[in-house]
């Protein structure tokens, strides 16, 4: 049992700081000032780090990006109000990316003859450099003021039925996308395999960023009355 509490402790540790992390990049590419939120961002990456552990306990490891994708755009949508759609491209989009700069990493750790297995060493330590790299690429956005800002909080826009189809299929697309090559690097875990799930997600991220620069377009000629 103390085994268990101190196995939990430390998971919850390391993971919640590579949250950290992805919840930065999330509401940095959307220009949501983090620094406002830092009491629900505590809560949210420990009720993700609760969920991860519990679903590898499970042996359910192979649903839990999923799982945690959905239980993020349910929070964004609930507790910070965006629209459904918004807060389903919101996560998505810092979902993927994040995703992206955890493979990498994993990739870095394969070439080097390291195995990531489950509440190992190599596991920690591999949650922090990826949570260290998307606090720093975060920050960087941040400091560039780059990102998008047609998903404010509380503010509603309609949407045409065009622009709908095309995000619920690429929304589609990097999820699903990501969960079935998600699912061939957990049986078949090899270079060629990471370098699959890096495809998968580099081409989802340039969707999700090419939609949200339509949008962000498109949400500035309305502003401007050039629609």
């Amino acid at each position: 049992m103390e085994l268990l509490i101190g196995e939990f402790a430390i998971f919850t540790m390391a993971s919640s700081f590579g949250y950290v992390g992805t919840l930065m990049l999330m509401f940095s590419i959307f220009k949501i000032e983090y620094r406002w939120y830092i009491p629900q961002m505590v809560f949210i990456c420990i009720f993700l780090s609760y969920i991860s552990f519990t679903m590898r306990m499970a042996s359910l490891t192979l649903y839990a990006p999923t799982v945690q994708v959905i239980t993020l755009i349910v929070i964004m949508w609930l507790l910070f109000r965006f629209q459904l759609l918004h807060a389903a491209i919101i996560t998505v989009t810092g979902y993927i990316l994040s995703a992206a700069v955890d493979f990498v990493w994993g990739y870095l750790f394969l070439l080097g003859g390291y195995k990531i297995e489950p509440f190992s060493t190599v596991m920690y330590t591999g949650a922090v450099l990826a949570g260290s790299s998307n606090i720093l690429l975060a920050s960087w956005i941040h400091k560039r003021r780059w990102g998008f800002s047609f998903a404010h909080e509380g503010v509603k826009e309609r949407s045409d039925g065009t622009n709908l189809f095309f995000w619920i299929s690429v929304i589609v697309f990097a999820v699903l996308g990501f969960f079935a090559v998600y699912a061939l690097a957990l049986v078949w875990y090899s270079p060629a395999s990471i370098w699959l799930v890096l495809l998968q997600l580099f081409a989802a991220c340039g969707l999700l960023v090419y939609f949200s620069y339509r949008s962000e377009k498109q949400g500035y000629e309305r502003r401007n009355g050039f629609q």
